[in-house]
Formats: C-alpha cells, structure tokens, sequence
C-alpha cells in the first residue's frame, strides 16, 4: 500500500514529540507534567481528575506520574506549589509603593486591588483550581492562598497604620479592613470566571474604584466619628 505525502508528515510529526519528549530532563518532565495537570485540575479539580487523563494531555505513560510524584494526590500539591507562589514585585506594586510613599490614598488601594484582580486574571487555571479546592474542601489551598497575599496584605496594614498615625485613617482593626477589602477584588474576580466579564455589574476599572472608594470612606468615616 502507497504511504501518502500526509501520512509521512504526521509520523514524522508524531517521531518529534517523541524524540523531544525523550531529551527532557527531569525537572523539565515534571515541569511539563504540572502544566499538563494544571489544565485538568482547572478544569475537573482534584476529584474529577483522573492521572490517566493527565498523561494523555502530557501525552506520557501514565506510570511516569506514578515515577515523578508518586500518586495524584503529590502531583496536586506539586501543582498548587507551583502555581500559587508570592505576588512577584511588578511595575503595579512598585506604582502602588511609590504612591504609598506621596501618601495617595486612592492610588495605593486602587492599585492594590488591580493586583489582586490581574493576578487571577492573567492565569485563570489558577482562580478556577483555588474554587475546587474550596468546594472540596481542601484547606490547604486556601493557605497557599493566603501566603501568596501575605505581602500585599501585610504593606496594606502597615499603610492604614502609618496613615492612622497622621490622623488620616482609623480602624481598630487594620488586617480585618484590608481583608474584606481583599475580599471584594476576589469575589469580584471569581464571579468573572463564573458568570462571564459581560455578566458583570460593572467593568473591571469601575468595580475596583467603587471597592477603593468604600474601603477608604470607611477609615475615614471612623476616624471623623472618633476624632
């Protein structure tokens, strides 16, 4: 039978991901295998996610899980360790940093919060994982979670405190302020994944000053009242 033009090309094709495949290294094959098990996790979570289906996106033996991580449930953490990692310092929070040092208010939390929001949106496997986990009820998510935030939280605390310090501000409670603060960008951020941007009460810019203008009415409007 005559092999055809076509047919060449895709074995050869085929012959590549093989021969590439086989020039990984180690870290480079577990690196490839989080990233093909990312996209199930994102889109099944850990309990619809079966490692046979994550070594057909990895296009992989399934055993070569099994060699890397032992069972899905390492192969999971593997994934959220490596997703969920610390805000890196970008021209937003250096932005934000800079308007915290001009004591800009609205600056600092507007900023602050398209932090937060372009996080989530500039890796959406990573907002869609995060609401697996809470509906299976895997906690350790919602910690890995909250160490990524723990510097953004922890600048935000500092800044009420400092503007509290210059009679601007009052809360008897900074970090449960920056929380719900926190807060409203995050849910903001998961009924964009959940309901679609055009479901949206408003457009991202809009919402995130609407949520900057409470947060900051509010430590104001305890200040005055106590003042």
């Amino acid at each position: 039978m005559a092999i055809t033009s076509e047919k060449l090309e895709t074995g050869t094709a085929a012959a590549k991901v093989v021969k590439r495949a086989r020039r990984m290294t180690g870290a480079q094959r577990r690196e490839h295998l989080i990233k093909a098990a990312t996209c199930i996790f994102s889109q099944k979570g850990f309990s619809g996610s079966t490692t046979k289906e994550i070594a057909a996106k990895a296009k992989v033996n399934e055993a070569l899980i099994f060699r890397h991580f032992g069972d899905k449930d390492c192969l999971f953490k593997a994934v959220i360790a490596a997703k969920f990692t610390r805000i890196k310092e970008s021209d937003l929070s250096i932005q934000m940093k800079d308007a915290a040092v001009k004591r800009n208010d609205e600056a600092v939390f507007f900023l602050a919060a398209r932090l937060v929001l372009e996080r989530y949106r500039s890796e959406q496997d990573v907002l869609r994982i995060l609401i697996y986990g809470i509906l299976e009820h895997r906690t350790y998510i919602v910690e890995r979670f909250e160490q990524e935030l723990s510097p953004l939280k922890t600048f935000l605390i500092g800044y009420i405190e400092e503007r509290a310090a210059d009679k601007v501000f009052f809360a008897d409670n900074p970090e449960l302020a920056v929380f719900g603060f926190i807060g409203m960008v995050t849910h903001h951020a998961t009924l964009g994944e959940l309901l679609g941007e055009d479901r949206q009460p408003a457009a991202n810019d809009e919402a995130l000053r609407f949520y900057t203008k409470t947060i900051l009415a509010v430590l104001k409007k305890d200040h005055n009242s106590r003042g």
